[in-house]
């Protein structure tokens, strides 16, 4: 079998860099609002990669562009990361991560509804067990089970995520990955920070109050999270 650096690396990558973010959002939201630090998060993310866009020379946006940004930033950022940024709050990070990482069962499951997608025999036996370990995580059987309303919205994140990944692999790859991620993170950004002018984040929101963990968790999520990753 040959060895693929690239495939390593890219596996290593979101275990270190996709795992760390759930620990960057528990000390970001702890002093501030989890829609207000998701917003902040991906349009300051989005704006730099799409200066690096301009830098490049290929920041034209077209209005397919547009549309598929918008779309999977709503199911990817807005739903995914902006209920992962609000549930952080009252589970674990570790559960937290764990619950989110049953996408690839959600992903399985929307591939085959919409698109017909059979999995094979040995990856049908893999979401059973996820299917079980889920719940047995979430059956409220004494000290040792998480709150239930803040898992089962975790699960749904999980779910608009997986529908997000489909949604993207469905469009097919765009022109320019870089420009697609920029625009993706202004979008969900933007619907971030609609969803927290609805609840009253905005208002709420006392910048002064903001501890240095809080803005060093935003600042990983940001820079690490999301524009490196």
């Amino acid at each position: 079998m040959r060895f693929d650096f690239k495939l390593v690396l890219a596996i290593g990558m979101v275990w270190f860099l996709w795992g760390s973010t759930f620990a960057g959002m528990h000390y970001a939201v702890a002093t501030i609002p989890p829609f207000v630090m998701a917003a902040t998060r991906f349009l300051v993310a989005g704006t730099i990669l799409y200066a690096v866009c301009v830098v490049r020379g290929r920041a034209t946006v077209t209005r397919t562009g547009l549309k598929h940004a918008f779309i999977s930033g709503a199911a990817l950022l807005l739903f995914g990361n902006g209920i992962s940024a609000y549930t952080v709050q009252f589970l674990p990070t570790g559960i937290n991560a764990l619950l989110l990482s049953s996408t690839p069962i959600w992903m399985a499951l929307i591939g085959f509804i919409w698109g017909g997608e059979r999995p094979r025999g040995v990856a049908v036996a893999g979401m059973i067990l996820g299917l079980a370990g889920l719940v047995l995580l979430l059956a409220p059987n004494g000290r040792g089970a998480p709150p239930s309303w803040p898992a089962l919205l975790a699960v749904c994140g999980s779910i608009a995520w997986a529908f997000g990944s489909i949604y993207a692999r469905r469009v097919g790859k765009p022109p320019d990955v870089l420009l697609a991620t920029a625009l993706q993170m202004l979008a969900g950004g933007l619907l971030l920070a609609l969803e927290a002018l609805v609840f009253g984040e905005w208002r709420t929101f006392d910048v002064h109050a903001v501890s240095a963990a809080s803005l060093g968790g935003l600042a990983w999520l940001v820079g690490f999270g999301s524009v490196i990753a």
